[in-house]
């Protein structure tokens, strides 16, 4: 594998092929990811690893990907590298508040809204039978604008690349997909033999049994005064776990509650969410306290050495260990 050096004006301007200790991290989350190696300085090309160049590589799945250099430690004789997704960029530029579309509009409609001249353009798109009605009515940075319009439409997942002829970027591509990954049930990671250790980690972090909606700004709110938001307290809701007494902002579960908060109150955390529409704001105020109202549990795995896994961004797997407590 080789490594492509790009200037500001992303001109590749050398190509590095002996580095090492090197980590691609993928996020499926927001679709970005970093890449951090370590080169000797004997390398040549290592003169142009500097901060707010560029790094393109190829993944094994013969995909493009362009980082910014943005921290590089050195020692003696060599450079550690530590370089973010160029798609970060699009954290440097704005979105607009938009108005209400005067009828539903395609994912493509929207994306390609806001990516209006920041290079990067819709490849793949998985979600071209679904329409929406959408509004923004606040700021955002390009980014956390698609995220949320892929939110919009079902969850939907990003992912960005660069194409390449050659050592050039010809291309900068959003792909949008239902859910990015697969299913595998061809591979199964057993403890001992392809897996090397796992590590299990719970968290409370992001923990709640309460969740207080906070919908849009409310217009015309006088200066000097505390700002009002929409909510959905003019809603009441009870549907045996989760409710929300009328008059309340905030949406309760008691099953959370009586199996984590004991004696004590609710454990009460807030949502935000750009919506002026009360039913919205509660349906999406339940699916955040669904995924908050359990402590988060996470496992890392290491593949044993010399163990080479087709596992792709993404992807579900089965893990085994049945020497662990509990297996």
């Amino acid at each position: 594998m080789q490594l492509y050096i790009q200037d500001r004006s992303e001109s590749t301007v050398a190509t590095i092929g002996d580095f090492y200790e090197d980590t691609h991290k993928m996020l499926t989350s927001s679709g970005t990811g970093s890449y951090e190696f370590t080169v000797s300085k004997s390398e040549p090309g290592q003169e142009f690893l500097n901060v707010g160049n560029y790094v393109v590589l190829l993944d094994e799945q013969n995909k493009g990907h362009q980082f910014t250099i943005i921290k590089v430690d050195q020692l003696h004789d060599e450079k550690t590298v530590y370089a973010e997704d160029a798609s970060l960029q699009l954290l440097s530029k704005e979105a607009r508040p938009w108005a209400k579309s005067q009828t539903a509009q395609p994912a493509s409609y929207y994306f390609n809204k806001a990516l209006e001249g920041t290079g990067w353009v819709v490849g793949v798109n998985q979600i071209t039978n679904l329409t929406r009605t959408l509004e923004w009515t606040g700021w955002d940075t390009v980014l956390t604008r698609l995220l949320s319009i892929a939110t919009e439409f079902d969850n939907a997942e990003l992912d960005f690349h660069v194409e390449l002829d050659r050592t050039n970027v010809v291309r900068k591509v959003v792909d949008i997909y239902k859910q990015v990954g697969a299913y595998r049930d061809d591979i199964q990671l057993v403890y001992g033999d392809t897996v090397s250790d796992i590590q299990k980690t719970e968290s409370t972090e992001n923990f709640a049994t309460a969740i207080e909606g906070i919908g849009s700004l409310v217009e015309g709110t006088k200066e000097g005064e505390p700002e009002k938001h929409y909510d959905f307290s003019a809603i009441g809701y009870d549907d045996g776990d989760f409710y929300s007494p009328k008059g309340d902002p905030k949406l309760y579960s008691r099953k959370a509650h009586e199996k984590w908060d004991g004696k004590y109150g609710y454990s009460e955390r807030h949502f935000e969410y750009e919506t002026k529409d009360p039913q919205e704001l509660l349906n999406r105020s339940k699916t955040e306290l669904k995924k908050r109202c359990e402590p988060e549990v996470n496992y890392e795995i290491s593949i044993a050495d010399g163990r080479l896994i087709d596992i792709n961004k993404g992807d579900t797997v089965k893990i085994f260990d049945h020497t662990y407590n509990p297996e």
